[in-house]
């Protein structure tokens, strides 16, 4: 920031814009110093024309200055006004009081906004050879392209796209908690995330429902034939009975099936359910890594029994107990989930043998 003071005037604050640009300050500061010098010098000249007028005369002025009797008599009269301050000499705006409007056909105005309504998406650069093509059919001149941008804006064109139900769905669940992916759990269960995989082979579409403890990596899975809240409640409930701690926290995303009866079940229990920001898989980074595994190790080698869930899932089971039990995990310095759990104390060998059996 810059400061530059008038006699009689206030300090000139200057607001440096785009700093990150190499020259760029240099810049306007010696743009702002020049806008200074300059008001200065003009300040200072009507000042000199005011006194000599005082002093000598309209004759004299205009001798040295060449302006007109009522400017200058305007330019005395706004500092006598205002006490005597240097700075009510200062260049104002020339800028018209009454500017020239934009006048459109109400004809082309309907005609945007009944497409922008019905597609907010479509900008200027879609809606020019629409348009043309209806000025030519009706007889009337078309617009530019820019001028259709002008005309989107200065009419409040902007409609939200339809099928958004964010608002109605922050009115009924509430404001969604939200929390860092960069937290760690401290302890078994405090933060569990839930995800949730959509696959389709040979037409036959099937959903896997996926979970991992933050603290131990114990995960769990579990197929479905359709994907809703009722589904992730069933998942929960399962994952409650084999989890080997209590679940404290819950992290999804922003699916409606982590909503509805998925979520009021969390609320009843008193467990806290966090959602991940929209458009960042990464803040569920453990989970999605869990589903790429369960993918390439399980998935990939059972398709052949998608058709029949309850043997996938008889035998996505099977795979569970080998990766929480037997398959070293390289976050946990080549230990298993459960083994883990032991290792820390946190988990007696009795409860690891009646989980892996």
């Amino acid at each position: 920031m810059a400061y530059q003071k008038i006699k009689g005037t206030g300090p000139v604050r200057a607001h440096f814009l785009g700093k990150w640009l190499k020259g760029y300050g240099r810049y306007m500061k010696f743009k702002h110093d020049l806008a200074i010098t300059q008001a200065n010098y003009i300040v200072s000249q009507r000042l000199q024309a005011i006194v000599l007028l005082e002093e000598h005369g309209f004759k004299a002025v205009q001798t040295a200055y060449g302006v007109s009797r009522p400017t200058v008599y305007r330019w005395r009269r706004r500092w006598i006004s205002s006490g005597r301050w240097a700075e009510a000499l200062t260049p104002q705006s020339t800028r018209p009081h009454k500017t020239r409007r934009m006048e459109t056909d109400p004809r082309v105005v309907d005609f945007i906004r009944g497409f922008r309504r019905r597609y907010p998406r479509l900008g200027k650069a879609k809606l020019k050879p629409l348009l043309d093509e209806y000025c030519r059919k009706e007889g009337i001149p078309t617009l530019a392209e820019a001028t259709i941008g002008k005309v989107i804006k200065r009419h409040h064109l902007n409609f939200p796209p339809q099928g958004k139900r964010g608002g109605a769905l922050q009115k009924r669940y509430g404001k969604r908690k939200r929390v860092s992916s960069r937290v760690k759990a401290q302890v078994p269960g405090e933060l569990v995330q839930i995800d949730a995989i959509v696959r389709f082979e040979d037409g036959i579409r099937f959903y896997l429902i996926t979970a991992v403890d933050l603290f131990s990596r114990f995960s769990f899975a579990y197929a479905y034939r359709t994907l809703s809240s009722r589904a992730a409640l069933d998942f929960y409930s399962k994952l409650e009975r084999v989890a080997p701690f209590e679940i404290q926290a819950v992290k999804t995303d922003n699916g409606s099936e982590f909503l509805g009866e998925f979520d009021q079940h969390l609320k009843k229990k008193k467990i806290t359910h966090y959602f991940s920001y929209p458009r960042t898989p990464k803040s569920n980074s453990f989970v999605e890594r869990f589903n790429r595994t369960i993918q390439e190790e399980f998935v990939e080698y059972r398709l052949d029994l998608i058709d029949n869930l309850p043997e996938f899932n008889s035998h996505l089971i099977d795979y569970l107990l080998f990766f929480n039990g037997i398959r070293p995990h390289q976050a946990l310095a080549q230990t298993a989930p459960l083994g883990y759990l032991v290792k820390n104390r946190l988990l007696s060998q009795m409860s690891v043998s009646h989980t892996t059996s």
